[in-house]
């Protein structure tokens, strides 16, 4: 099918940016003279910034406001966004081609909005996008398509219209469980699940080049696949 309309998540989608988040759910408490738990950056992804907050306080016994802790949190991150963190390869060329195609797109992400409105523009891509959605404005998280769901319907697109670009793979499984076309981006934080994303996806790749080439179509899997 030829797409009306595309949701891009942005930390390791978009950007080339886990290198920031991988360690930050140890990094935090570690600047803090705390111990993490083993799996604390595991867990740290698969949550919103405010949950990651509200973690802390329940788990580790900060005393800040979830507001305080998340400013700080925003903090340690918001020098990579300005300064070091560019778009994967092909991104740019890739957005060109769906404006021109007249494609809506809208880009839904954990990361706070000030983090995202910085980032996008630093490299030179927010104009491409109509709409942005952050778990933190919308109180949810990635662990549901309804991000997802709402962007669709924010953009104007029938959900069967468009396609969910994604490199995470709790987020890629709650696309998938709204019934949503995806199209896996392959990131090195996510080397070992490559198996396993490859075969929820709709398409796999490992740069958008691989998407340049023709109009973008997809053909989504059917149950038996």
């Amino acid at each position: 099918m030829n797409i009306k309309g595309a949701v891009f998540d942005m930390d390791g989608t978009l950007l080339d940016s886990m290198e920031l988040w991988d360690t930050m759910g140890s990094g935090f408490l570690i600047r803090r003279g705390i111990t993490p738990e083993e799996d604390i950056d595991k867990k740290y992804k698969s949550m919103s910034i405010v949950e990651a907050a509200e973690y802390y306080r329940d788990h580790y016994g900060l005393t800040e406001s979830v507001d305080q802790i998340r400013s700080q949190i925003n903090g340690y991150v918001e020098d990579g966004y300005r300064n070091r963190v560019k778009t994967k390869k092909g991104v740019v060329e890739f957005l060109n081609r769906l404006k021109q195609q007249g494609v809506k797109m809208a880009v839904a992400t954990s990361t706070d909005r000030y983090l995202v409105e910085i980032a996008l523009e630093q490299n030179g891509i927010r104009d491409f996008f109509q709409h942005i959605l952050t778990c933190t404005e919308y109180g949810c998280d990635k662990n549901t398509p309804y991000i997802y769901l709402k962007a669709f319907e924010l953009l104007g697109v029938e959900k069967d219209e468009g396609a969910v670009f994604e490199d995470a793979p709790h987020a890629i499984r709650a696309a998938k469980s709204g019934d949503l076309t995806v199209v896996g981006v392959a990131d090195s934080s996510y080397t070992a699940e490559r198996p396993e994303l490859e075969k929820m996806c709709d398409i796999f790749i490992d740069s958008y080049d691989e998407l340049l080439d023709n109009r973008f179509t997809i053909c989504k899997k059917t149950n038996e696949e």
